[in-house]
Protein backbone atom coordinates (compact mmCIF):
# COMPACT_ATOMS: atom_id res chain seq x y z
CA UNK A 1 0.00 0.00 0.00
CA UNK A 2 1.40 3.36 -0.96
CA UNK A 3 4.60 1.69 -2.18
CA UNK A 4 5.37 -0.15 1.07
CA UNK A 5 4.13 -2.75 3.51
CA UNK A 6 1.65 -1.86 6.24
CA UNK A 7 0.36 -3.94 9.15
CA UNK A 8 -3.04 -5.57 8.77
CA UNK A 9 -5.92 -3.39 9.96
CA UNK A 10 -8.07 -4.01 13.01
CA UNK A 11 -10.82 -6.55 12.45
CA UNK A 12 -10.75 -10.08 11.16
CA UNK A 13 -7.26 -9.99 9.62
CA UNK A 14 -3.69 -11.05 10.39
CA UNK A 15 -0.49 -11.74 8.45
CA UNK A 16 2.08 -14.38 9.32
CA UNK A 17 4.29 -13.77 6.29
CA UNK A 18 6.97 -11.14 5.85
CA UNK A 19 6.99 -8.52 3.13
CA UNK A 20 3.64 -9.39 1.56
CA UNK A 21 2.15 -6.68 -0.64
CA UNK A 22 -1.39 -6.38 -2.02
CA UNK A 23 -2.22 -7.83 -5.41
CA UNK A 24 -4.20 -4.74 -6.46
CA UNK A 25 -4.23 -1.12 -5.43
CA UNK A 26 -6.61 -0.58 -2.53
CA UNK A 27 -6.61 -4.26 -1.61
CA UNK A 28 -5.10 -5.70 1.56
CA UNK A 29 -2.86 -8.74 1.51
CA UNK A 30 -3.80 -10.32 4.84
CA UNK A 31 -4.96 -13.66 6.10
CA UNK A 32 -8.54 -13.83 7.36
CA UNK A 33 -9.37 -14.82 10.92
CA UNK A 34 -11.78 -17.67 11.50
CA UNK A 35 -15.49 -16.75 11.76
CA UNK A 36 -16.32 -15.16 15.09
CA UNK A 37 -12.77 -13.92 15.76
CA UNK A 38 -10.93 -10.63 15.19
CA UNK A 39 -7.80 -8.66 16.08
CA UNK A 40 -8.90 -5.67 18.24
CA UNK A 41 -6.05 -3.27 17.47
CA UNK A 42 -4.79 -4.70 14.20
CA UNK A 43 -1.20 -5.69 13.39
CA UNK A 44 -2.02 -9.36 13.89
CA UNK A 45 1.00 -11.51 13.02
CA UNK A 46 -0.47 -14.99 13.42
CA UNK A 47 -3.77 -16.78 13.73
CA UNK A 48 -3.25 -16.68 17.49
CA UNK A 49 -3.71 -12.92 17.32
CA UNK A 50 -7.38 -13.47 16.46
CA UNK A 51 -9.60 -13.26 19.55
CA UNK A 52 -13.20 -14.28 20.04
CA UNK A 53 -15.55 -11.44 19.13
CA UNK A 54 -17.24 -9.71 22.09
CA UNK A 55 -20.70 -10.46 23.45
CA UNK A 56 -23.77 -9.67 21.38
CA UNK A 57 -22.03 -10.42 18.08
CA UNK A 58 -22.73 -13.03 15.43
CA UNK A 59 -19.87 -15.50 15.74
CA UNK A 60 -20.88 -17.49 12.67
CA UNK A 61 -19.73 -14.72 10.29
CA UNK A 62 -16.33 -13.32 9.38
CA UNK A 63 -15.54 -10.19 11.34
CA UNK A 64 -14.56 -7.95 8.46
CA UNK A 65 -13.53 -4.43 9.43
CA UNK A 66 -15.18 -4.56 12.87
CA UNK A 67 -15.48 -6.78 15.92
CA UNK A 68 -17.95 -9.05 14.09
CA UNK A 69 -21.47 -7.99 13.15
CA UNK A 70 -24.16 -7.63 15.80
CA UNK A 71 -26.87 -10.22 16.35
CA UNK A 72 -30.47 -9.34 15.54
CA UNK A 73 -32.03 -7.08 18.18
CA UNK A 74 -28.57 -5.79 19.15
CA UNK A 75 -26.73 -2.57 18.28
CA UNK A 76 -23.28 -1.17 18.93
CA UNK A 77 -21.68 2.09 19.98
CA UNK A 78 -18.13 1.06 19.12
CA UNK A 79 -17.02 -0.51 15.85
CA UNK A 80 -14.60 -2.74 17.72
CA UNK A 81 -16.58 -3.13 20.94
CA UNK A 82 -19.41 -5.32 22.16
CA UNK A 83 -22.98 -5.15 20.89
CA UNK A 84 -25.77 -4.08 23.23
CA UNK A 85 -29.31 -5.40 23.38
CA UNK A 86 -32.02 -3.04 22.16
CA UNK A 87 -32.73 -0.59 25.00
CA UNK A 88 -36.55 -0.75 25.04
CA UNK A 89 -39.70 -0.82 22.95
CA UNK A 90 -39.92 1.74 20.19
CA UNK A 91 -36.68 1.04 18.35
CA UNK A 92 -35.44 -1.51 15.86
CA UNK A 93 -31.89 -2.79 16.22
CA UNK A 94 -30.43 -4.30 13.07
CA UNK A 95 -27.36 -3.78 10.91
CA UNK A 96 -25.40 -2.70 14.02
CA UNK A 97 -27.51 0.47 14.42
CA UNK A 98 -30.65 1.53 16.26
CA UNK A 99 -33.60 3.01 14.36
CA UNK A 100 -36.79 4.60 15.72
CA UNK A 101 -40.06 2.76 14.98
CA UNK A 102 -43.38 4.25 13.89
CA UNK A 103 -45.44 5.69 16.72
CA UNK A 104 -42.45 6.71 18.86
CA UNK A 105 -40.42 9.85 19.40
CA UNK A 106 -37.03 10.77 20.85
CA UNK A 107 -35.32 14.12 21.20
CA UNK A 108 -31.62 14.44 20.42
CA UNK A 109 -29.30 17.31 21.20
CA UNK A 110 -27.85 18.82 18.04
CA UNK A 111 -24.31 17.72 18.93
CA UNK A 112 -25.21 14.13 19.80
CA UNK A 113 -27.33 13.53 16.73
CA UNK A 114 -24.55 14.82 14.50
CA UNK A 115 -22.08 12.44 16.14
CA UNK A 116 -24.44 9.48 15.83
CA UNK A 117 -25.20 10.30 12.19
CA UNK A 118 -21.47 10.19 11.46
CA UNK A 119 -21.06 6.94 13.40
CA UNK A 120 -24.06 5.36 11.64
CA UNK A 121 -22.80 6.34 8.19
CA UNK A 122 -19.35 5.06 9.05
CA UNK A 123 -20.76 1.65 10.01
CA UNK A 124 -22.17 1.33 6.49
CA UNK A 125 -18.61 1.24 5.10
CA UNK A 126 -17.43 -2.35 4.86
CA UNK A 127 -13.85 -1.84 3.67
CA UNK A 128 -10.69 -0.19 4.94
CA UNK A 129 -11.81 3.30 3.88
CA UNK A 130 -13.93 3.91 6.98
CA UNK A 131 -13.21 6.98 9.13
CA UNK A 132 -11.06 6.04 12.13
CA UNK A 133 -12.19 9.20 13.92
CA UNK A 134 -15.86 8.16 13.80
CA UNK A 135 -15.46 4.56 14.95
CA UNK A 136 -17.36 5.03 18.20
CA UNK A 137 -20.27 6.95 19.72
CA UNK A 138 -19.66 7.80 23.36
CA UNK A 139 -22.88 9.65 24.25
CA UNK A 140 -26.15 8.14 25.52
CA UNK A 141 -29.21 7.44 23.42
CA UNK A 142 -32.14 9.76 24.20
CA UNK A 143 -35.23 8.62 26.09
CA UNK A 144 -37.95 7.12 23.90
CA UNK A 145 -41.55 8.36 24.16
CA UNK A 146 -44.74 6.85 22.78
CA UNK A 147 -46.54 9.35 20.56
CA UNK A 148 -50.13 10.22 21.58
CA UNK A 149 -51.21 9.68 17.96
CA UNK A 150 -49.21 6.82 16.44
CA UNK A 151 -49.92 7.81 12.83
CA UNK A 152 -48.30 11.23 13.30
CA UNK A 153 -44.86 9.77 14.13
CA UNK A 154 -44.27 7.85 10.90
CA UNK A 155 -40.44 7.59 11.10
CA UNK A 156 -40.27 6.13 7.59
CA UNK A 157 -37.20 8.05 6.45
CA UNK A 158 -33.54 7.31 7.03
CA UNK A 159 -33.00 10.15 9.51
CA UNK A 160 -31.85 9.10 12.96
CA UNK A 161 -34.11 11.67 14.59
CA UNK A 162 -37.23 10.27 12.92
CA UNK A 163 -39.81 12.22 10.95
CA UNK A 164 -43.40 13.33 11.41
CA UNK A 165 -46.41 12.98 9.18
CA UNK A 166 -46.95 15.77 6.65
CA UNK A 167 -48.19 18.89 8.40
CA UNK A 168 -46.80 17.89 11.83
CA UNK A 169 -43.58 18.71 13.67
CA UNK A 170 -42.23 19.47 17.13
CA UNK A 171 -42.47 17.51 20.36
CA UNK A 172 -43.94 14.05 19.63
CA UNK A 173 -45.24 15.48 16.32
CA UNK A 174 -48.05 17.33 18.10
CA UNK A 175 -47.49 20.79 16.58
CA UNK A 176 -49.09 21.81 13.29
CA UNK A 177 -47.03 23.44 10.58
CA UNK A 178 -48.08 26.72 8.99
CA UNK A 179 -51.11 26.21 6.77
CA UNK A 180 -52.47 23.35 8.89
CA UNK A 181 -55.08 23.25 11.65
CA UNK A 182 -55.48 20.74 14.52
CA UNK A 183 -58.55 18.50 14.18
CA UNK A 184 -59.11 15.57 16.55
CA UNK A 185 -55.38 15.00 17.08
CA UNK A 186 -54.40 15.42 13.42
CA UNK A 187 -53.13 18.45 11.54
CA UNK A 188 -55.41 18.97 8.54
CA UNK A 189 -54.40 21.26 5.72
CA UNK A 190 -56.41 24.47 5.71
CA UNK A 191 -59.20 24.15 3.16
CA UNK A 192 -59.32 26.03 -0.10
CA UNK A 193 -62.55 28.01 -0.76
CA UNK A 194 -63.88 25.05 -2.77
CA UNK A 195 -63.10 22.54 -0.02
CA UNK A 196 -64.55 24.86 2.63
CA UNK A 197 -67.79 25.10 0.65
CA UNK A 198 -67.91 21.33 0.18
CA UNK A 199 -67.26 20.79 3.89
CA UNK A 200 -70.18 23.05 4.80
CA UNK A 201 -72.47 21.31 2.31
CA UNK A 202 -71.41 17.86 3.52
CA UNK A 203 -71.83 18.62 7.22
CA UNK A 204 -75.07 20.62 7.07
CA UNK A 205 -76.94 19.09 4.13
CA UNK A 206 -78.67 16.24 6.03
CA UNK A 207 -79.95 18.60 8.73
CA UNK A 208 -81.18 21.16 6.20
CA UNK A 209 -82.93 18.50 4.14
CA UNK A 210 -84.53 17.07 7.26
CA UNK A 211 -85.81 20.48 8.39
CA UNK A 212 -87.27 21.10 4.93
CA UNK A 213 -88.92 17.68 4.90
CA UNK A 214 -92.42 19.09 5.36
CA UNK A 215 -92.09 21.17 2.20
CA UNK A 216 -91.00 18.41 -0.19
CA UNK A 217 -92.54 15.22 -1.45
CA UNK A 218 -90.92 11.85 -0.77
CA UNK A 219 -89.60 11.75 -4.33
CA UNK A 220 -88.04 15.20 -4.00
CA UNK A 221 -86.41 14.32 -0.66
CA UNK A 222 -84.91 11.15 -2.11
CA UNK A 223 -83.48 13.17 -5.00
CA UNK A 224 -81.93 15.66 -2.55
CA UNK A 225 -80.23 12.87 -0.58
CA UNK A 226 -78.82 11.39 -3.79
CA UNK A 227 -77.40 14.81 -4.68
CA UNK A 228 -75.85 15.00 -1.20
CA UNK A 229 -74.11 11.63 -1.64
CA UNK A 230 -72.76 12.74 -5.02
CA UNK A 231 -71.32 15.87 -3.40
CA UNK A 232 -69.56 13.70 -0.79
CA UNK A 233 -68.06 11.56 -3.55
CA UNK A 234 -66.88 14.66 -5.41
CA UNK A 235 -65.31 16.05 -2.24
CA UNK A 236 -63.34 12.85 -1.68
CA UNK A 237 -62.14 12.89 -5.30
CA UNK A 238 -60.88 16.48 -5.19
CA UNK A 239 -59.22 16.03 -1.79
CA UNK A 240 -55.47 16.26 -2.34
CA UNK A 241 -54.61 13.81 0.42
CA UNK A 242 -56.94 10.83 0.01
CA UNK A 243 -55.30 9.25 3.07
CA UNK A 244 -56.64 12.04 5.29
CA UNK A 245 -58.26 9.73 7.82
CA UNK A 246 -60.17 12.48 9.59
CA UNK A 247 -61.82 13.81 6.42
CA UNK A 248 -62.79 10.32 5.27
CA UNK A 249 -64.05 9.39 8.76
CA UNK A 250 -66.21 12.50 9.03
CA UNK A 251 -67.56 11.91 5.52
CA UNK A 252 -68.46 8.33 6.42
CA UNK A 253 -70.13 9.35 9.68
CA UNK A 254 -71.94 12.15 7.90
CA UNK A 255 -73.13 9.71 5.25
CA UNK A 256 -74.42 7.34 7.93
CA UNK A 257 -76.26 10.24 9.55
CA UNK A 258 -77.72 11.20 6.18
CA UNK A 259 -78.88 7.62 5.63
CA UNK A 260 -80.57 7.58 9.03
CA UNK A 261 -82.27 10.91 8.31
CA UNK A 262 -83.27 9.69 4.86
CA UNK A 263 -84.67 6.48 6.30
CA UNK A 264 -86.61 8.37 8.94
CA UNK A 265 -87.96 10.82 6.38
CA UNK A 266 -88.97 8.11 3.92
CA UNK A 267 -90.65 6.10 6.68
CA UNK A 268 -92.49 9.26 7.72
CA UNK A 269 -93.61 9.74 4.13
CA UNK A 270 -94.79 6.15 3.88
CA UNK A 271 -96.64 6.44 7.19
CA UNK A 272 -98.28 9.64 5.97
CA UNK A 273 -99.29 7.94 2.74
CA UNK A 274 -100.67 4.95 4.63
CA UNK A 275 -102.55 7.31 6.93
CA UNK A 276 -103.96 9.12 3.92
CA UNK A 277 -105.01 5.80 2.42
CA UNK A 278 -106.71 4.74 5.66
CA UNK A 279 -108.49 8.09 5.92
CA UNK A 280 -109.59 7.83 2.30
CA UNK A 281 -110.88 4.31 2.81
CA UNK A 282 -112.65 5.36 5.99
CA UNK A 283 -114.27 8.26 4.14
CA UNK A 284 -115.35 5.99 1.29
CA UNK A 285 -116.77 3.48 3.75
CA UNK A 286 -118.59 6.25 5.59
CA UNK A 287 -120.07 7.57 2.36
CA UNK A 288 -121.20 4.09 1.35
CA UNK A 289 -122.83 3.56 4.74
CA UNK A 290 -124.55 6.92 4.44
CA UNK A 291 -125.91 6.01 1.02
CA UNK A 292 -127.09 2.63 2.28
CA UNK A 293 -128.75 4.33 5.25
CA UNK A 294 -130.56 6.74 2.95
CA UNK A 295 -131.66 3.89 0.71
CA UNK A 296 -132.95 1.94 3.69
CA UNK A 297 -134.84 5.02 4.94
CA UNK A 298 -136.47 5.47 1.53
CA UNK A 299 -137.52 1.85 1.43
CA UNK A 300 -138.97 2.13 4.93
CA UNK A 301 -141.01 5.17 3.89
CA UNK A 302 -142.37 3.34 0.87
CA UNK A 303 -143.38 0.37 3.01
CA UNK A 304 -145.25 2.66 5.40
CA UNK A 305 -147.09 4.33 2.50
CA UNK A 306 -148.18 0.99 1.09
CA UNK A 307 -149.44 -0.22 4.44
CA UNK A 308 -151.62 2.82 4.83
Amino acid sequence: MGGGCLPCPAGGFYQDKVGTVPNEAGDISCQICNPGTYVPLGSGNSSKSCQVCPEGTNKTRYAGFRACFCLDNYYRKDRFGKCLICPQDGVNCSGDIVQLLQGFYWHWTSSNIELYEQFKSNLQIFNDSYDREASSFNASLPMIHKCPVKENCINNASEVEGNCRKGHHGWMCTVCEDGYIKLVGFCKECSSPLMAFLDIVIYLAPLIIYLLGNYFSCYQLTSLFLVHFNIIAAAVVVTEDISDAIFVLISVLNTIFALLVAGHTIIKCLVNQMTCCHLYRAEVTSNELSRESLTFSSLSTEVVDISE
